[in-house]
């Protein structure tokens, strides 16, 4: 008995060792104690985080300095004057975007995106697109849309909802047309002397 009583001894600590350390730790006034768990951010990723942030943040200065310009396609051609003068195409610039509400005059050639609500003349060519009125040119009357009298040697228009009176009349989607030679793509005679029409 004697022989296994230091093994027998070692075999308490240890078991008294291994107790203790599982044992729930309690404090001393009897409050349950709180474990706070802390998070370390590395540096890299904060650095990505703030560039992020700033990015966002750019974005949405530029996106509503954006929203906050007004659109120049939709205002461009809202201008409108009484009497206007070209030389050229589209020259002078004035004459590309805005709209007249009177008398175009082409000294020798006038054009335009716009619209014209009276009278285009022109010694050589007037082109502007949306004509309302009377368009009278020695030449050459060049339109997309026609409302009203479109009177030259050559005249040439997308739509008229009016007439084309000259000795050479084309429209490519649908007119009546007085003169020596008229032509309409998709009409029943695309091609016909004095007179042709399709609406």
């Amino acid at each position: 008995m004697k022989k296994f009583l230091p093994i027998i001894t070692l075999t308490l600590f240890c078991s008294l060792l291994v107790n203790a350390k599982n044992a729930p730790t309690q404090p001393q006034n009897g409050k349950a104690t709180k474990k706070i768990k802390v998070t370390v951010t590395p540096l890299h990723k904060k650095a990505r985080s703030s560039r992020h942030s700033k990015a966002s943040h750019n974005n949405k200065r530029i996106r509503t300095r954006r929203e906050a310009m007004p659109d120049r396609r939709s205002t461009r051609t809202e201008t409108w004057d009484f009497l206007q003068f070209g030389v050229w195409f589209n020259t002078p610039k004035a004459t590309q975007y805005s709209n007249v509400y009177g008398i175009k005059i082409g000294a020798p050639i006038c054009s335009g995106y716009g619209t014209v609500k009276g009278i285009e003349t022109a010694v050589f060519c007037g082109a502007t697109d949306n004509i309302t009125g009377l368009q009278a040119c020695i030449i050459t009357s060049c339109s997309k849309h026609l409302t009203g009298l479109q009177f030259s040697i050559i005249n040439y228009a997308n739509v008229v909802d009016g007439v084309q009176l000259g000795i050479l009349n084309i429209a490519t989607k649908q007119s009546f047309q007085i003169g020596i030679l008229n032509h309409i793509e998709g009409a029943a005679i695309p091609w016909l002397p004095v007179f042709n029409w399709k609406f």
